[in-house]
């Protein structure tokens, strides 16, 4: 009897010693299915875009895997930041803050290598953080020196005009509808909104609801568009340039 329940124990434990041998896996057939998985987590990553008012639908293209711009809580010190943000393997660093209408803006870099797939996750669970107003994209922009990185960034301020469309009062009501805010205005017709995480949707999607109004006369993003420190002064007044013609083509859309 005792010879028999050996046996038996000794067939039990056959499927898990054979189950125990350690799988040889190929370097290169890993780094093939690596590969795969961030392809297809690429070719899954959301296409950012707005309704313009003219031009119909505005596509930005998928976020950029190198920079997230974050707007925190007026008040948080810069340590506080830096251990929050800490807490996500993603970040590599803080790039630097700029200023605007509505506060600060921090840049944020991720990891080398980090993907456009890493850059909307990390955006989505940086916003649950209740210190975090917000957390924006930013895209890759062709550049003529390959060494220079040239980028497109998405603040929560976005343009709107209501001359000869629109009263102040029903852009009042919409702000309201929409919690945003008015943060700043050039004139009487035309003013800087601003939008965060509590709003009726991203930055982008409230500037589509804007748009979609018979009294708007016109709704654009502020966007951010920055040379890296390495960029020639050549390059720097281009820029320069692109940001004044952009002005212009909203004020001239503006008054038609």
């Amino acid at each position: 009897m005792k010879k028999l329940l050996f046996k038996i124990s000794i067939l039990f434990a056959l499927p898990f010693l054979f189950s125990c041998e350690k799988e040889v896996v190929d370097p290169s057939e890993e780094a093939q299915a690596l590969a795969l998985v961030s392809e297809s987590r690429e070719a899954s990553c959301q296409d950012f875009s707005y309704f313009h008012k003219y031009d119909g639908r505005v596509s930005l293209g998928n976020a950029w895997g190198k920079l997230v711009l974050v707007g925190f809580a007026e008040g948080v010190p810069l340590q506080a930041k830096k251990w929050l943000l800490s807490l996500h393997p993603q970040v590599d660093s803080i790039e630097g803050e700029t200023f605007l209408y509505s506060g600060v803006l921090t840049i944020v870099r991720l990891k080398p290598n980090s993907t456009c797939f890493d850059a909307t996750k990390l955006m989505k669970r940086l916003e649950k953080h209740p210190s975090v107003l917000f957390a924006n994209p930013t895209f890759s922009t062709p550049s003529e020196d390959p060494a220079v990185d040239a980028w497109l960034g998405v603040s929560n301020e976005f343009l709107v005009s209501i001359e000869g469309s629109g009263t102040l009062a029903q852009l009042e009501q919409l702000v309201q509808k929409t919690n945003t805010k008015i943060v700043f205005s050039l004139s009487d017709e035309i003013h800087i909104l601003s939008a965060d995480k509590k709003a009726a949707g991203s930055v982008l999607e409230v500037v589509s609801q804007f748009n979609e109004q018979s009294f708007i006369t016109l709704a654009e993003p502020n966007l951010l568009f920055q040379f890296s420190p390495s960029a020639a002064s050549s390059d720097r007044a281009s820029a320069a340039r692109a940001f004044s013609d952009s002005k212009q083509r909203f004020l001239k859309k503006a008054r038609r």
